[in-house]
């Protein structure tokens, strides 16, 4: 009985000696160990071969170029209408209001400008409190609407949150602030862990687009693609983080716990590893995060016409 016990610890340790030989070869198993490697992997197989992808530098250059201009004050009315879809988007609520594209939106600030000048933020102004009616409209349409009552109740609780945001971005435009001043307590309330008019994932999207390359959207492509390399466990290990259910179950903790997690591994692993846009200084994507998320954005992103390589219900191609 104890030669056959002898043979069966032999055989099992055989078989994780062949396991541990097999997949020390495959480099998203191996990346985990070594995040210096990761951070060459990502630099190396990520970012410079879609360094002359045009629809990635189309996004990098746009932020350079914002960032050089002195970001928002280089054009407040389309920085306005971005701040506006993202506060109606999906993003940040379930339900979104039909009929207020970015289309829609630049033709009414065209119309309204015609009458109020160019000049000051009227025009700002009225175009909110435009956007306020139409969603007001919306709301009295959903409660005359015979629809379920549970699914009309939360339409008009997505609602009520959008006018409660529109309301304070409002009251900021006519208390004189302008679409920079606005841009800049997005800045610091991030900067605090806070949010301002949008959600943090939202702010983050919105200044990344406008120059702030030091700020990074969290959605769940980094997410799943932080998790899936290592980079998350490392940074709580390596830092003595302790999290629980609580944390994870808050999107707030969990968004900046994610957040905090990324400029870590961009600070440590990233630093010195540069990107060139002509026209512009090499960047450093250790302090532009931002500028890496799109990099990693179109490497997961299960859209069309993208590598597709994080996809969320099959195994990761990588």
């Amino acid at each position: 009985m104890t030669v056959i016990w002898v043979y069966v610890v032999y055989v099992f340790i055989c078989l994780l000696c062949s396991f541990y030989r097999y997949y020390s070869k495959v480099e998203w198993f191996t990346v985990l160990l070594d995040l210096q490697r990761l951070a060459d992997t990502i630099y190396y197989k990520i970012v410079l071969p879609n360094s002359d992808n045009k629809r990635v530098m189309r996004w990098v250059k746009r932020s350079l170029e914002r960032q050089s201009k002195g970001e928002v004050n280089a054009d407040p009315d389309e920085a306005l209408i971005d701040i506006l879809r993202l506060l109606l988007s999906r993003g940040e609520h379930e339900f979104s209001p039909r009929g207020l594209s970015k289309v829609v939106l630049r033709g009414k600030l065209r119309k309204i400008s015609k009458c109020y000048g160019w000049a000051g933020n009227r025009r700002h102004v009225e175009l909110v409190e435009w956007v306020i009616g139409k969603v007001e409209d919306e709301v009295e349409s959903v409660r005359s609407n015979g629809t379920l009552k549970e699914y009309r109740r939360r339409i008009l609780e997505d609602l009520g949150k959008i006018l409660k945001k529109l309301n304070k971005l409002l009251g900021g435009l006519e208390r004189g602030k302008s679409v920079a001043d606005i841009a800049r307590n997005m800045y610091e309330a991030i900067q605090k862990r806070q949010s301002y008019i949008l959600g943090p994932k939202s702010i983050d999207m919105f200044l990344r687009d406008w120059g702030y390359l030091d700020c990074i959207p969290i959605d769940r492509h980094m997410f799943t693609f932080m998790v899936r390399t290592g980079i998350f466990r490392e940074y709580i290990t390596g830092n003595k983080i302790t999290i629980d259910k609580t944390v994870m179950e808050d999107y707030y903790k969990r968004y900046y716990l994610f957040r905090r997690a990324m400029e870590w591994f961009c600070r440590n692993y990233m630093w010195g590893k540069t990107i060139t846009v002509s026209g512009f200084q090499p960047v450093n994507l250790g302090n532009a995060p931002g500028i890496l998320d799109y990099f990693i954005w179109y490497f997961c992103s299960e859209a069309k016409g993208y590598p597709n390589i994080c996809i969320q219900k099959n195994l990761p191609k990588c």
